[in-house]
């Protein structure tokens, strides 16, 4: 079986496919990975960002190497004599966005992917988002600064031809899209994947109290939040923005999108103060 690799920018909706994947039956899926270190967020509990620690605590399998690349070669062989898929999420923030485990030096590559071809036939592909709504998400950080980054990673993801599914087309029909994505994989489909919210062996934002739909059990779209007007200004008269969407075919202006009620806005702010 070829090793899979899904590749997901932060606030994409990648923790959320990350769930419904290993929600299927004979997948091993590790989450949040990169050889720059890896990601947290697993209910508050200890968070596993080894290959090594999260074969062992999350599926039960025993791997000797404590090397990156190494560690997914000796999984995948275990997986592969178990008749199991393994998939690597990759932590592809860290390849784009100064952050301490680059020591603030990106490599504006996607070194997972680099470093994994050249071992073996992979199946990479991208979980994308629409960008206005990751840099929301992400609390508005200096916009300029943020498509740089981001554009950085759309232009490799484009350049090396890796396959794109969108996260807009997953929640409008998940079943339609997921069927699509098993066929590209070629991971025998099934509902099981409806059963995500069960699946918790994972690192990402879906436990956390930011992220609007990590106690929803059912998989929909949410409207774009409200950001105040100024905020609206910035995202409609950044260029690299335009750019960005551009290459994935994603409006370019704020509101474009369905846009969140108010009122439900406000209901949303006070049942979580009550929790």
């Amino acid at each position: 079986m070829n090793l899979i690799l899904m590749i997901c920018f932060a606030r994409s909706g990648g923790t959320l496919l990350n769930r419904c994947l290993g929600s299927l039956e004979n997948t091993v899926i590790l989450s949040e990975v990169s050889p720059l270190g890896g990601g947290w967020g697993s209910r508050g509990e200890k968070s596993y960002t080894t290959i090594k620690e999260q074969a062992y605590n999350w599926w039960g399998i025993n791997i000797e190497s404590d090397d990156y690349f190494d560690g997914i070669v000796e999984l995948h062989k275990i997986c592969n004599e178990e008749n199991k898929h393994l998939i690597i999420r990759d932590w592809s923030f860290i390849n784009f966005v100064p952050y301490v485990n680059n020591k603030l030096n990106p490599p504006n590559r996607l070194l997972t992917f680099d470093g994994l071809r050249n071992y073996t036939d992979i199946i990479p592909f991208a979980f994308v988002r629409d960008s206005i709504d990751i840099w929301i998400s992400r609390g508005t950080p200096p916009i300029n600064k943020f498509y740089q980054q981001y554009l950085k990673y759309i232009e490799v993801l484009l350049r090396e031809g890796i396959r794109i599914f969108k996260f807009e087309d997953f929640v409008n029909d998940p079943n339609k899209i997921m069927s699509e994505l098993c066929i590209f994989l070629n991971i025998e489909y099934s509902e099981l994947f409806l059963n995500f919210e069960n699946f918790n062996k994972i690192n990402g934002d879906s436990f956390g109290s930011d992220s609007r739909g990590y106690k929803r059990s059912i998989i929909r779209p949410l409207p774009r939040k409200i950001i105040k007007k100024e905020k609206i200004q910035e995202i409609n008269k950044c260029e690299l923005l335009v750019e960005a969407n551009r290459l994935l075919n994603y409006p370019t202006l704020y509101d474009n999108g369905s846009l969140e009620n108010r009122l439900m806005k406000n209901l949303r702010r006070l049942k979580s103060y009550l929790e």
